[in-house]
């Protein structure tokens, strides 16, 4: 019987492909999977007698969501904007619960576009979403970016790949792979150009508070009439609590009116336990300390990490890591010494990749998959275990130092 084509010609979702890999094999040291190992909050604890009692999760089980998430749930996460950037969401008709940031992705394109559209994906940016578009009919079209220039989006580049089939862009900020934040004048004028263009922007910030340079800002801050933005977020990363599986997305209420539709649909309703768990991160009061001395935590890390990668003979810093919880790792300078025997046609990134798991049993993401403008690079995850991650690149170090004498 014939498949999906659309589907049955997506390549492998990288991560997690490694890290099934990983499973079967306890000596490799996983930097492959964003799954942080900082959360969740301890004040979490306190609150879970309550909230998972027995007759608190019969109730909970017993009856469907309503359409658009939990009310409580919502002004929680409308008083988390309105604390963290002074901004306004009106939590009855602008929010919307969703299966995660992922879960919120997914309705957000089904609601702004078609089948046939275009929807603008940078280069680099997180494979998810080029795969994603492609699954719901969509065409995703890549936008480069430059990596001496900073990965600073450029309103040309952007401007000249767009058609008449053009819907949205997804901007992802901060950025898994490149640890990128933009800047306020930068998010503004992609804000006014999209407007100007008729066309969504759709901004990604589920590493809101993980910034470590410059200031984290809603791309909503700027498009007060709600005209052509939609936020799409969730507990996963800032939490870390990626198995919670809740997000929410924030736009204009006829927006979030067509995507509550396409969410009864597609899902029928969320998980209340799910969302009550939620809630309670949010509104204890320990909630935002929490939050500030996570980040700070991640960013002493980063500068380990900085430091570890830098340690290795033919290892480099790609570019500066503002936010998120990954490092861009440049292997130009060690590719070569490494590649022997290996696939002739495969990029410098995926060939390191390759060595890095079969030789020092650890695991990297080659940076192809984030796009072309990542193909001599890999990504590492620093929000692991810190022993581990040192143990990584000891592992490395010995193992180059070894190429070297040879």
């Amino acid at each position: 019987m014939k498949l999906n084509p659309s589907v049955t010609s997506l390549i492998q979702y990288a991560s997690k492909t490694i890290a099934r890999r990983t499973e079967a094999d306890p000596s490799i040291i996983n930097l492959a999977i964003g799954e942080p190992d900082f959360g969740p909050p301890e004040y979490l604890r306190e609150h879970l007698g309550t909230l998972t009692s027995p007759e608190s999760v019969k109730s909970a089980l017993k009856k469907y969501q309503v359409s658009f998430g939990s009310a409580d749930l919502r002004r929680a996460i409308a008083d988390y904007y309105q604390r963290h950037s002074e901004l306004y969401v009106d939590a009855d008709t602008e929010l919307l619960i969703t299966h995660g940031g992922a879960g919120g992705l997914v309705l957000t394109i089904l609601t702004c576009s078609e089948p046939g559209d275009e929807i603008l994906v940078p280069d680099p940016s997180y494979m998810l979403y080029e795969r994603t578009v492609q699954v719901l009919g969509r065409r995703p079209v890549r936008v480069p970016r430059n990596a001496e220039a900073g990965f600073r989006y450029d309103i040309g580049r952007i401007d000249s790949a767009i058609t008449n089939r053009t819907r949205a862009i997804i901007v992802n900020s901060p950025e898994n792979p490149t640890g990128y934040v933009c800047e306020e004048a930068e998010l503004r004028e992609l804000v006014t150009f999209c407007a100007r263009r008729d066309m969504w922007l759709i901004h990604d910030e589920v590493y809101d508070r993980l910034v470590f340079s410059g200031v984290h800002h809603p791309a909503l801050a700027f498009d007060p009439a709600r005209r052509n933005v939609i936020l799409v977020n969730s507990f996963s990363k800032k939490f870390g609590v990626p198995g919670l599986r809740v997000g929410w997305i924030v736009g204009d209420q006829h927006f979030i009116s067509a995507a509550a539709k396409v969410h009864d649909y597609c899902n029928l309703a969320l998980n209340k336990v799910g969302e009550t768990l939620a809630e309670a991160l949010l509104v204890d009061p320990r909630c935002d300390d929490w939050l500030s001395s996570t980040c700070r935590e991640l960013d002493r890390r980063r500068q380990n990490a900085v430091a570890a990668v830098s340690s290795v003979p033919g290892l480099s810093i790609a570019c500066e890591v503002r936010g998120g919880m990954f490092v861009l790792v440049d292997v130009r300078n060690i590719f070569e010494r490494v590649s022997s025997g290996r696939n002739a046609e495969a990029t410098p990134g995926e060939v390191v990749a390759s060595w890095m798991l079969e030789d020092t049993k650890v695991a990297a993401v080659p940076g192809i998959v984030y796009g072309t403008s990542c193909a001599e690079t890999v990504r590492v995850v620093f929000s692991v275990d810190e022993t581990k991650f040192s143990e990584a690149f000891a592992r490395m170090a010995l193992r180059t130092e070894a190429l070297t004498a040879k």
